[in-house]
């Protein structure tokens, strides 16, 4: 996921919070989206206690800031939208909530519309494999 990616300490806070920001919106943790999260959170290098205590107080916390995530990398807000957008798919219930928050992070990060549309196809249209994000990316 990072490996060609110098991901700051930043960034990666920036990561989980909008990651967990996508869920709280939601306003419910599915087993998938919890596992989904924790994966992420493992590899971007976070403690997994840690992650699963903020997850079990993650509805209930009003201290989380619910602005746009901003990077200081482009290729990392991309994953991240990426990884955001799949994140919301998880729910079968399509919150349109979740995704101008997304959309939101897009433009705060000055990330093109068009690859916003291009990440909410992959997980939204039948029409393109997921597998086609590696080859036009």
């Amino acid at each position: 996921m990072f490996n060609n990616l110098d991901v700051s300490l930043r960034d990666k806070a920036e990561y989980l919070r909008g990651l967990m920001i996508v869920l709280k919106i939601g306003n419910k943790l599915s087993n998938r989206e919890r596992s989904y999260l924790l994966r992420e959170a493992i590899i971007l290098g976070y403690d997994e206690t840690y992650c699963r205590k903020a997850m079990d107080e993650l509805l209930i916390n009003d201290y989380i800031r619910m602005n746009p995530a901003e990077f200081e990398n482009e290729e990392t807000c991309k994953l991240f939208i990426f990884h955001g957008i799949e994140l919301a798919s998880l729910n079968e219930d399509f919150l349109l909530s979740k995704n101008e928050w997304l959309l939101n992070v897009c433009l705060t990060n000055q990330i093109k519309y068009e690859w916003f549309v291009y990440c909410n196809n992959i997980f939204y249209s039948d029409n393109i494999p997921k597998s086609n994000y590696l080859l036009t990316a």
